[in-house]
């Protein structure tokens, strides 16, 4: 009794912040867990050395988890469920179902996960993931895609009568470091950027598979 109590407590804190299943406190706490006193860009290297861009030149996570003890049925039902619940925002929102391949792919979104000043200018970067999860054979594979950094500059003007400029940029990764380290412009701010995705897919990833290992949704019954 005591573990489902708990899990529903955890399920309904997830919904709560209405769809950003992760927030950039608690990326910044796990960061820390995580890599220690290590610097951004000491740990997006290490980060790069594991991954690499697909041909839209997107960041690509992949994970197969083992799932016997479920049917097919019963695990895209979880899935779907959850999906519906959480990703119900203007920000997060379920991108299709599939039931034929039962496959569903949601938009996720870290409000301001990475916030720099460099020199004149402030960025402010949005994550915005793509996350698919498919199940077959009493596995589920859960695909986390980052396609771009979304970013909000904000320009200083230098003086107390003129008011800062404020711009939207999408950055293209293959042009950020640690994949280009040469041309990047504010590469501290894109090594925040990737370290903070490298942690957003490991959280991602934790959430989605303790639902799907799950007992029971808070409002099931036994009736699949």
């Amino acid at each position: 009794m005591r573990k489902i109590f708990l899990f529903i407590i955890s399920f309904f804190s997830v919904i709560l912040v209405q769809g950003q299943i992760v927030d950039s406190d608690g990326l910044k706490a796990r960061k820390t867990q995580m890599f220690g006193s290590k610097s951004w860009k000491s740990i997006a290297t290490e980060i790069v050395t594991h991954l690499s861009l697909d041909e839209r030149k997107a960041i690509n996570y992949v994970k197969v988890i083992e799932l016997p003890n479920n049917t097919e049925e019963q695990l895209f039902e979880k899935a779907k469920r959850w999906a519906n619940r959480v990703f119900n925002t203007s920000e997060c929102m379920v991108r299709s179902i599939d039931d034929s391949s039962h496959s569903i792919i949601v938009q996720g979104y870290v409000n301001n996960a990475v916030e720099h000043i460099g020199g004149s200018n402030i960025y402010y970067i949005n994550l915005r993931p793509i996350v698919r999860i498919q199940v077959k054979n009493k596995k589920a594979r859960i695909t986390f895609t980052m396609p771009a950094y979304y970013v909000h500059k904000e320009e200083k003007s230098g003086s107390l009568f003129r008011p800062n400029s404020h711009s939207e940029e999408i950055w293209d990764i293959s042009k950020c470091y640690p994949f280009d380290r040469y041309s990047d412009l504010h590469e501290i701010t894109s090594a925040k950027a990737l370290v903070m995705t490298h942690l957003c897919v490991t959280r991602y990833m934790e959430i989605i598979e303790d639902v799907l290992r799950s007992t029971l949704l808070p409002d099931d019954n036994n009736n699949w």
